[in-house]
């Protein structure tokens, strides 16, 4: 089998293998995984790049024809690793200083933030219990809804306990894993404000669910009280005639529906708040994370001419980054989950 032939049976096997495993939520589920694949990624395209001969190229020529990266930005892409691995060298260097006193008040810190969040977040379910704001809520539902977070909120407080317990006992170990990188403990971070976090994530995802049915039980009535309905085998709105039972039937769930509306409407986007904020406090640790993922690093098929279609491509993928604030507002008000 001559090389070229190998080359596109390995590449034939990686686009099997990741179009097998949704690669991009696995990867969303964690930054310290995210960053670790990154890493092996490079490692193993660089081990592919010298465990085969390359053939002689001129100097003036800027692409080469196997569709490799280019050694120059793999080098680039090495010593900006490296520059990660120093720089968290130095930070672990000032964190462990003095006996570890950085370390022990960083962590203390953390400690205190999250027993004054669990403090404040109470405050905040006994407020939307109490017609907050002047609103006159469903008091049977606030409360029902109320006394579920409480509960939720005792049983976080206990995996509070045990995974505070086990970082005191390993605080030397998780700064030590400054050595792997600036990245690496950034991603770390971001990890550690997503685990403790997951009750408003879990407040978040339940309020979303109740508040989109209810939006969808709303638009259904609505189209049923003008006569019509959405038919989801051929994906249109048909008309339907209806009798007087169905609506009446119909006006007593519509009225049930809207009564319950703003006492729903009002914890959704209380928990919806809490998670907006959540995901920005993790987004300057993710950047910091991923600034090497994200490295314009050349290519061959990137230094060569781009076809019609690829330079499609890039617009709309860059249409959809402009649009992305827009597609979170729009999931916010709709009650879906981000």
């Amino acid at each position: 089998m001559t090389e070229e032939a190998e080359d596109n049976a390995m590449d034939s096997w990686e686009v099997r293998w990741r179009h097998r495993l949704d690669w991009q939520k696995i990867l969303n589920i964690s930054e310290v995984v995210r960053v670790l694949a990154s890493r092996c990624c490079f490692f193993w395209n660089l081990s592919r790049y010298f465990g085969k001969p390359k053939p002689s190229v001129p100097k003036s020529a800027s692409v080469g024809s196997s569709g490799k990266p280019l050694f120059g930005g793999s080098a680039w892409k090495g010593c900006c690793l490296i520059l990660d691995l120093v720089l968290g060298r130095c930070l672990v260097s000032w964190i462990m200083q003095d006996g570890g006193i950085h370390c022990n008040n960083l962590l203390g810190s953390c400690l205190q933030m999250l027993r004054s969040g669990v403090f404040n977040l109470t405050g905040v379910i006994d407020w939307l219990m109490n017609n907050p704001a002047g609103l006159k809520l469903n008091k049977e539902l606030a409360h029902t809804l109320g006394a579920f977070f409480k509960h939720h909120i005792s049983l976080w407080q206990m995996y509070i306990v045990y995974l505070t317990s086990f970082l005191e006992g390993h605080d030397s170990l998780l700064c030590s894993f400054g050595l792997l990188g600036v990245s690496f403990h950034s991603a770390l971070i971001a990890d550690c404000i997503s685990l403790f976090t997951v009750h408003v994530h879990c407040f978040y995802i339940y309020m979303a669910r109740l508040f989109n049915i209810q939006l969808r039980g709303l638009v259904s009535l609505g189209r049923f009280f003008r006569g019509k309905k959405w038919n989801p085998l051929r994906e249109r709105v048909d008309h339907v005639s209806s009798s007087v039972d169905q609506l009446f039937v119909g006006s007593l769930i519509m009225m049930v529906f809207v009564f319950l509306l703003p006492t729903i409407m009002t914890f959704y986007f209380v928990f919806a708040s809490l998670h907006v904020v959540v995901r920005a406090l993790q987004i300057p640790f993710k950047i910091a994370s991923r600034w090497i993922e994200k490295l314009p690093v050349e290519d061959e098929k990137s230094a060569a001419p781009k076809s019609s279609s690829e330079r499609s491509a890039v617009r709309s993928a860059e249409e959809s980054k402009s649009s992305l604030f827009v597609n979170s507002c729009w999931k916010i008000l709709s009650g879906e989950v981000m």
